[in-house]
């Protein structure tokens, strides 16, 4: 399938009450390709931070840099599965019904 890519951006946050001591802004990028496979599987690759950011969302809690997430999905009964990027599926497997 067509590629997805997603970006997020935050800017300065303070983390005191004095509002004298803050994260620094950033700006991530993720991007998704996948297809469909016959009997029901599908392959998905998924690349976030991209550009291996360095960042905090939260003090002394960095998050991580760059990470490749290769994903075979197969749906019981040979029913398409949507193909790629985060949200396609819930914690058990199951895509979200329209």
């Amino acid at each position: 399938g067509m590629p997805g890519t997603s970006s997020r951006h935050r800017g300065r946050r303070y983390i005191d009450t004095a509002n004298t001591r803050y994260l620094s802004p950033y700006a991530v990028s993720d991007v998704a390709a996948g297809m469909p496979l016959p009997l029901g599987f599908a392959l998905a690759l998924e690349v976030t931070n991209l550009t291996n950011e360095t960042y905090a969302d939260l003090e002394n809690f960095p998050a991580p840099g760059r990470q490749l997430l290769l994903t075979l999905r197969w749906r019981h009964g040979g029913e398409r599965v949507p193909p790629a990027g985060r949200g396609a599926a819930d914690d058990t497997g199951t895509t979200e019904q329209d």
